[in-house]
């Protein structure tokens, strides 16, 4: 048990620091964040920042072609109806040919064979990409709370994402190049991560002039209209539209949400992700990227610096080999469901399969909606201990973090203009835990130390 007054501490730091969420009741509480941070070997963290912009250009290669998309997508839009909806909407050639990504990209370190440790992608984000204002905050608690403790001070890793993720948003203004334009913020009603959104807001204001505004897909399709081809709210053109929301199909629950999202499409805004660089980050499409020959066409030269990152990636009826046979994955999934997580095309945490619920999922699963998932290797990754505070409690346990690079990145047609790394995220969550998400209620925010 930690002492009450290093509790009554931290807490206060939280608060002080904005790490704050709403409830469901409208509430505030702090943001779930650990009390220790993880470790990580500093040339492994060197290596992950400078994969950022090789994935940049993998990422801007793969959206640069709707071919490619349509290809691999196509058979799981025959059974997933929000799936179906994005590809409709993706056009052969888009009104705006620029792309802002603003990724994070999330691994797991697992230990190798030879006892050091490697990291392992869990999945590249290509929208949303959330947390980027509270995980400089987190840095900046830690650096208090071990205020006392210079050789662990020294070895705290320096972290402000926030800056280098606006920095992409500023590179999209200076080429869409209207005067008094407003960045658009595509928001969820009810947020309860928006001051992880405000952060960006007021960042952008203070330090840019870009002013914000905060709306969600129906306010767009009821306030917006297009005027010589920008995206129009009132007088206010939107330069650049920022997509908080718009990645799960509870975003869309009416035809004016729908309405919202074609006008987007049909204007010249800037759209941070575009259409195709969203369905570049979809789940199927990271497993087909761990096709080798496919990967050296989209990014020649570099796919051996990011191939051994690649977990295992699987179609259900892809031909795997076992124990020297050679069987479907989804046979291979039911007969060791401990080797696996199943994994749908969806964002936002709490969507994945596990154990028993792997199980039963696939046993029910019709064999015309298998395309609609993929089989991905279970990662076990390295654990530590760590003290996490949840609702004011604190309690000590053995714990994984997950680790996600930001950078951003803008593109036109296939060639980057501007790309850099960010910073990172740490989610820290219990051992036994499944699921990862912060804002999904699995996870604790973190930061990184260098080991000894």
């Amino acid at each position: 048990m930690i002492p009450k007054e290093l509790l009554d501490e931290a807490l206060d730091w939280a608060a002080l620091h904005g790490v704050l969420r709403t409830r469901s009741d409208g509430s505030l509480t702090h943001v779930p964040f650990a009390l220790t941070p993880a470790s990580i070997p500093a040339d492994l963290l060197e290596d992950l920042e400078r994969l950022t912009e090789t994935f940049h250009q993998l990422m801007v290669s793969v959206a640069a072609q709707p071919e490619l998309l349509r290809e691999h997508l196509e058979p799981s839009a025959a059974t997933d109806s929000f799936l179906a909806m994005l590809l409709k909407w993706l056009p052969e050639r888009p009104v705006q040919p620029l792309h802002l990504l603003l990724q994070r990209n999330d691994f797991f370190l697992v230990p190798g064979s030879s006892g050091r440790l490697q990291a392992r992608q869990v999945e590249l984000n290509t929208i949303s990409a959330s947390f980027p204002f509270l995980a400089g905050r987190m840095y900046e608690i830690h650096q208090l709370l071990l205020r006392e403790d210079p050789a662990a001070l020294l070895r705290l890793v320096r972290n402000h994402p926030l800056p280098g993720m606006a920095a992409g948003i500023v590179e999209a203004f200076g080429e869409y190049d209207v005067p008094e334009a407003n960045l658009l913020m595509i928001v969820q009603p009810n947020e309860g991560n928006r001051f992880d959104q405000r952060g960006l807001e007021e960042h952008l204001l203070q330090q840019h002039g870009i002013p914000t505004l905060r709306r969600s897909l129906e306010q767009v399709a009821e306030e917006g209209r297009l005027q010589e081809g920008h995206l129009m709210l009132g007088n206010t053109v939107a330069a650049v539209t920022y997509f908080r929301a718009a990645y799960t199909p509870n975003d869309f629950p009416s035809e004016a949400s729908r309405k919202g999202r074609e006008l987007i499409e049909a204007s010249s805004t800037i759209q941070c992700p575009s259409l195709a660089m969203q369905l570049a980050g979809m789940k199927k499409i990271q497993q087909v990227l761990t096709d080798p020959d496919l990967l050296s066409t989209l990014i020649p030269g570099q796919a051996s610096e990011i191939q051994s990152c690649f977990a295992q990636l699987h179609a259900l009826d892809a031909l795997v080999p076992w124990e020297g046979e050679t069987i479907q994955a989804r046979d291979l999934a039911l007969r060791t469901p401990e080797r696996f997580v199943l994994k749908p095309q969806r964002e936002g945490g709490g969507n994945n399969f596990f154990a028993d619920a792997l199980v039963r999922k696939l046993r029910e699963l019709p064999r015309h909606e298998e395309a609609s998932y993929i089989l991905m290797e279970r990662l076990r990754p390295h654990e530590h201990t760590s003290t996490l505070i949840v609702e004011r409690q604190a309690e000590t346990l053995n714990c994984v973090s997950e680790i996600g690079i930001y950078g951003s990145c803008l593109a036109e047609q296939g060639r980057t203009l501007f790309s850099q790394h960010a910073g990172h995220l740490v989610r820290t969550k219990a051992a036994t835990t499944d699921e990862g998400g912060v804002a999904a209620g699995y996870a604790c925010l973190n930061s990184l130390m260098r080991e000894p």
